[in-house]
């Protein structure tokens, strides 16, 4: 009896602190799963409620005149609770990034390396019409500026004039005047006679598609864009029997959210895979070569975070060549025989 007390007074400081310590960090841990599967504004309004309840629970135990093991013990699981109740909350009040709906710009525009010479990664584009959108502009080429202009047509009224940015940089441009329904032209007023194309205004366009008007290589303009564990757009379409390239656009800083890649299945089990690109270390962005796929709908997904999901439509006639079609991501526009252009278009896009 005389051995077991000091026994018991000598493991009590050790296995106090060591347990505080294993549940606050399995707290911590949890919590932080929580966190990243909720908005931003969500996460930071939850995570301030619970460390002013934490604080408080504190407060009120540290009060006591006398706090034993049982009250300290208390203040850990309370601590611990409001932290699960909070994130709980936040889930339920905020949907999960792979549910959220993000708006993200209309259209992202890509300078590849020498386009200079070679123009930009893609030169037909579909846009809001009649209200106002962003559009980012992805500048790949190292050491070289280059901007994005707006106008009403080749050689007419400048609409919008962009921001130069020197590569590799990305940029954001609002353009805060909607346009009107119909085709413009846009340019690099650094290398007006290389870099241009056309960009099609359209009621209810969606977001951060391209028209695929390619080089015989399908729709490359398509680009999907990878923001807060999410991509956005979850659902892009692509022509059928016709090889597609489709750009990531990873915007997560790697040290807060790791890798990205893209990749595309042949069915929801995940099991074979058709395509994908490279990891990829944001900000920064990759491209995938889908082969011609069958008229049908295939799963895409962040291999390193699955809950990243989408889905890659083949529709027949989507950008085809007989006509009808259009490029738009609903039921196409200008009715034209030449991809996803306007019959009008004189061979800009």
């Amino acid at each position: 009896m005389s051995d077991r007390a000091p026994r018991q007074s000598l493991l009590l400081p050790i296995l106090i602190p060591l347990g505080s310590l294993v549940v606050i960090g399995l707290t911590l841990w949890g919590f932080s799963r929580v966190l990243l599967n909720t908005t931003h504004t969500a996460a930071t309004t939850v995570a301030l409620v619970a460390a002013a309840g934490i604080l408080g629970i504190a407060a009120y135990v540290a009060a006591r005149k006398n706090p034993g093991n049982a009250a300290l013990f208390s203040m850990l699981g309370g601590a611990a609770g409001l932290a699960m109740l909070a994130g709980g909350v936040a889930l339920v009040a905020a949907p999960p990034h792979g549910e959220e709906e993000t708006a993200g710009p209309a259209v992202v525009i890509v300078a590849p390396p020498n386009a200079a010479a070679d123009g930009y990664a893609d030169d037909a584009y579909t846009v809001p019409a009649e209200i106002p959108f962003d559009m980012e502009f992805d500048n790949q080429d190292p050491g070289v500026p280059h901007n994005v202009f707006i106008a009403e047509e080749e050689g007419g009224t400048n609409l919008f004039e962009g921001q130069n940015i020197t590569g590799p940089a990305t940029i954001t441009y609002a353009i805060a005047d909607p346009l009107a329904e119909g085709e413009y032209f846009f340019f690099c007023s650094i290398h007006p006679t290389t870099m241009t194309g056309t960009l099609t205004a359209e009621v209810g366009a969606g977001a951060g598609e391209g028209e695929g008007g390619g080089e015989g290589e399908g729709g490359s303009g398509i680009t999907v864009v990878a923001e807060e564990l999410a991509f956005s757009p979850t659902e892009v379409e692509v022509p059928a029997d016709t090889p597609t390239t489709i750009t990531l656009d990873n915007r997560d800083p790697v040290g807060t959210f790791g890798q990205h890649n893209l990749a595309v299945y042949q069915d929801d089990s995940y099991a074979s895979q058709i395509a994908a690109t490279e990891l990829i270390s944001g900000p920064g962005t990759g491209s995938v070569e889908l082969p011609p796929l069958a008229e049908g709908a295939y799963p895409f997904r962040c291999d390193i975070h699955p809950q990243m999901t989408g889905t890659v439509n083949a529709v027949a006639g989507a950008g085809g060549d007989d006509g009808g079609g259009g490029g738009g991501p609903d039921d196409g526009g200008g009715g034209g025989d030449a991809g996803a252009t306007d019959p009008a278009d004189d061979g800009g896009g």
